[in-house]
This record gives C-alpha cells, structure tokens and sequence, in this order.
C-alpha cells in the first residue's frame, strides 16, 4: 500500500461533518480572528491549468499572504467559498501550514448542488478538503439565483482580513472587495496578471449594491 493509497483509506473512515445551515444575518464567535478568501476562476485566471508556472506562482502568494495573515493580523481562522480556482487553493494551502502553524479551516457552500456539474476528479479534490475542515457552513440547500452572493456576504460578515486574488475586472470578486471596504475590513490583493502584492485599507464611501455576477 503506497502512501496514496493510505490517505485515501484515512479519508474515507473519517465521518462528513454536518453542514450547518446559517443566513447572513447568524452571528458567530470565533475563538481568533477569521480571515476569509475570494477570487477568480480558473477560466478568469491568465493560465491553462495548474501545473503552469504562473499558476504555481499564484499558489506560493497565496501562502505567503496567509502566512501575513497569520503573523501580523494574527488571524487562527480561515474561510473559503469552495469555488473552482482561488478558494480551493486557498484551502489546500491553509491545510498545509497546519503543519507549522496552530490554524483552523473553514468552509461556506452557496449550496449543497455547489459541485453537481464539476468533473469527478474536481468532486474528490472538494470533498477531501471538506473533510479536514473544523466546520462548514450552508447558506441554502438549493441553488437560488442569489445564493452565491448571500455566500460573498456571509464571508464578508465573518471577516476581519480577507485575502483576494483580483485582476481589476468587474464581477463577483470585484463586488466581494467593495463589500469588505464598506465594513473597514484590510484586504490582500494579489494580481493574477503582475503577481503585485498589496493590502488594500482604503473605505467605501458608497453603501451602493451592485448586482451579482459570477466570480
């Protein structure tokens, strides 16, 4: 048995957690400060596939902002929105500094359809993750046209940092930012484009809601 196949038999003696159905008004306790995640997809990003070199490049910034987050905002806690691309990055590496860090993975699903349409490797790569998180939050039980913008604002809610993978174009992402200048909240912007690092503390004025579109 290689060491593969000895992580997949863990996994699967370990038991789903149950998803905790919440809106975005539940207020939560968290022991530590929470800092969430957002960002494109992979179709939004200016790579093919993972094992591109820009995108290695992406995943390494992302760990290293955490690591920010974790050293200087003394976050403990983390929350992704489990989507394709940034979110499920984001995860994987919040996981792999529980090796050196004392940190907790969180994750909030729009809904429990949230990977129907995904390929079955992708589906494996979402439950494991889910699997090794401390809880994970349900906004609805089935899509509606705004549950995953309720899922933006739920991240928003909890947040007192967010770390976001952000290119300047208009979408979901760019409406989750502006969410979080409204609240005061500090924000890590990494630019998929010229890997620039920044942390973004400026306040929107504006209590102007845009409407929703797809990260």
């Amino acid at each position: 048995m290689n060491i593969r196949d000895i992580i997949q038999l863990f996994n699967s003696k370990k038991k789903p957690l149950k998803r905790v159905l919440i809106d975005n008004n539940t207020e939560f306790n968290f022991s530590g400060k929470i800092c969430s995640f957002t960002g494109h997809r992979p179709q939004k990003l200016p790579f093919d596939n993972e094992n591109n070199d820009e995108c290695r490049k992406i995943k390494s910034l992302i760990s290293e902002s955490i690591i920010t987050a974790i050293n200087y905002y003394e976050c403990t806690n983390f929350i992704t929105g489990m989507a394709l691309g940034t979110d499920i990055w984001a995860a994987e590496e919040v996981l792999s500094l529980q090796e050196k860090y004392d940190i907790n993975l969180y994750a909030a699903l729009p809904c429990e359809t949230q990977n129907e349409k995904w390929m079955d490797y992708q589906k494996d790569r979402y439950d494991d993750i889910l699997l090794q998180c401390e809880q994970v939050y349900l906004i609805s039980r089935e899509y509606s046209i705004n549950c995953m913008q309720k899922r933006n604002q739920f991240l928003v809610n909890c947040a007192d940092l967010m770390i976001a993978v952000y290119d300047g174009k208009k979408g979901g992402t760019e409406q989750t930012i502006n969410m979080a200048k409204r609240k005061n909240i500090d924000i890590i912007t990494i630019n998929p484009n010229t890997k620039k690092v920044e942390i973004v503390e400026k306040v929107m004025k504006t209590d102007k809601s845009d409407s929703f579109k797809e990260e």
